[in-house]
């Protein structure tokens, strides 16, 4: 497939009809609460996350040697996410790992590429922000659980809690997410729904399984 210049992009990976959904301005955002409901009842182990929210390390032990496993969280919350796969180009060419190309395909057959992500975050933040929400994004820093918490990953935090949200093990690091998150007072509602109007002008559409396959080549 073909990308003109080596500007990032984002590609949503989904079922076709999430995906003309998506296309069509609609920005469905998941409490993460979801994302740790599934893998908790086994639906999806890709997309599932226990962790979702947490810092989780199983490198410590108590006084007496007995392993045991630290859990950091922020519960006073409601963080909601929407999740997109991040590509930049260091060559003329991109592709994907075999183990990307196993695992993505469990997440839908369609993939929206998104071209212009400076507009596409515009109009999202522009959106969220005329219905009260203070929206962030970024790209998810990885870590390892195995590992003792770094202080880089405090220091993160520092920042301010709602960097919860862009914290995932690494695992999941094949997914090379970028993420938009809201971080706002408890609310019951699973999901928050952003309308920014069509994207057809900055986005398209194509198979996952093409796209995986072939990769994505620049031209100037």
């Amino acid at each position: 497939m073909k990308i003109k210049g080596k500007s990032p992009i984002l590609i949503k990976f989904q079922s076709k009809n999430i995906i003309d959904s998506l296309q069509a301005g609609n920005i469905y955002m998941n409490g993460l609460n979801i994302f740790r409901k599934m893998e908790e009842g086994g639906d999806s182990h890709e997309v599932g996350d226990l962790m979702e929210n947490k810092i989780f390390s199983k490198a410590y032990e108590l006084s007496d040697g007995t392993p045991c496993n630290f859990i950091m969280t922020e519960e006073n919350k409601s963080n909601y996410v929407y999740c997109l796969f991040y590509v930049t180009f260091n060559s003329n060419y991109f592709q994907f790992s075999d183990e990307q190309k196993e695992k993505l395909l469990c997440f839908g057959d369609t993939a929206l590429v998104i071209q212009d992500v400076q507009e596409f975050l515009y109009r999202v933040t522009n959106q969220a922000e005329k219905e009260g929400y203070n929206i962030r994004h970024r790209k998810v820093m990885y870590y390892k659980e195995n590992k003792e918490i770094t202080k880089e990953l405090m220091n993160y935090l520092a920042e301010g809690l709602y960097n919860f949200s862009f914290l995932k093990r690494d695992k999941y690091r094949y997914q090379q997410e970028y993420r938009l998150a809201i971080n706002t007072e408890k609310l019951e509602e699973e999901h928050i729904i952003l309308k920014i109007k069509d994207i057809s002008d900055i986005s398209f559409q194509i198979s996952a399984k093409k796209i995986l396959e072939d990769g994505m080549y620049v031209t100037i």
